[in-house]
């Protein structure tokens, strides 16, 4: 029976735009965001939304806010938001559905995503958050907030910026040649990706009827007289416009599966491989369980806070050993 479970948590600045008073902050802002959702003038059936309601089809994303909790003054604000499976009972409603869809004897109906606020006096917002496969993401959290921010006239507009270990600025600029680049494309998001630099793919998958895109180009490796390899002009031009696209909006890298290069940097020595899914700054945290399956909400806080502080002072994060 294990005795510890192992969390893994991302990061991100959240900058929210007031709805009307531009004397507020970004952080006071998400704050009356979070704030609002603990207001009991809000039918509790009312904070059910689904990401995909205006899609065709069958196909949900419910997203329910479940808790929040504010300390240190109002600086910090520890969180949970749950995913609603699509098993889960169809009578859910009514004024008490969040509390029901908390109770302990149906947490298999949800995955529930925790997640911790650092609000910055005057500025922007930083967000530690659960990475759960199968629970809400980054951009669900955003797009969450985002929705209730809008609904009750508290903010007109947010978006958010991950933190990565390597900039995409300073990654594209070391880059001298480009080898091998290889995706894949997640079925689910594919509408998103007409129009981008991997429109023509989704054409392709559209055409063959394969449910996903996996695809690995491979540039030549030619070399000049010199013993130096040859600039792969059509190959640095498909990295210009990915690079452009995974700019324009963070979460255009939550479309995909995999995204890997294999380069040629400024100094021109050997070629480098790099993951763009494993460069978010990453936080792995063990939590004890007290019956082999669950944890104290209480162990979770303050593991999860040890680690906010030690990244806000320090700019880094903690791996646990393999």
């Amino acid at each position: 029976m294990p005795d510890k479970r192992e969390l893994e948590f991302h990061y991100a600045t959240f900058k929210t735009q007031p709805y009307k008073d531009e004397s507020i902050s970004s952080a006071r802002a998400l704050k009356n965001i979070i704030q609002k959702l603990s207001d009991s003038s809000i039918p509790s059936n009312k904070k059910i939304l689904d990401r995909f309601k205006k899609r065709k089809g069958p196909e949900k994303r419910r997203l329910v806010h479940i808790s929040s909790s504010f300390t240190d003054k109002g600086i910090r604000c520890y969180g949970r938001i749950a995913l609603i499976k699509n098993k889960a009972p169809l009578f859910w409603g009514g004024k008490d559905v969040v509390e029901e869809i908390d109770n302990p004897k149906n947490r298999e109906f949800i995955e529930v995503t925790n997640y911790l606020i650092n609000f910055h006096s005057g500025g922007d917002a930083t967000v530690m958050v659960e990475w759960n496969s199968s629970g809400a993401r980054m951009s669900d959290i955003l797009w969450y907030l985002r929705s209730i921010g809008k609904e009750y006239h508290i903010a007109k507009y947010m978006n958010y910026t991950q933190h990565f270990d390597v900039e995409f600025d300073d990654l594209e600029k070391s880059i001298k040649n480009i080898f091998d680049l290889s995706l894949k494309v997640k079925s689910s998001k594919k509408s998103k990706l007409r129009g981008t630099w991997l429109g023509r793919l989704v054409s392709l998958e559209e055409k063959t009827g394969y449910r996903d895109i996996r695809m690995k180009f491979y540039y030549e490796r030619e070399k000049n007289k010199d013993g130096g390899f040859i600039k792969n002009i059509i190959g640095m031009d498909t990295v210009s416009h990915m690079f452009s696209w995974l700019k324009e909006k963070n979460s255009n890298l939550d479309h995909l599966d995999d995204l890997k290069i294999s380069y040629l940097d400024l100094d021109d020595r050997e070629v480098k491989d790099f993951s763009f899914l494993s460069n978010k700054q990453t936080s792995e945290i063990e939590v004890p369980l007290f019956d082999g399956k669950r944890y104290k909400r209480q162990d979770l806080k303050d593991a999860m806070k040890n680690e906010f502080n030690f990244y806000l002072k320090t700019g880094n994060t903690n791996r646990l050993e393999s």
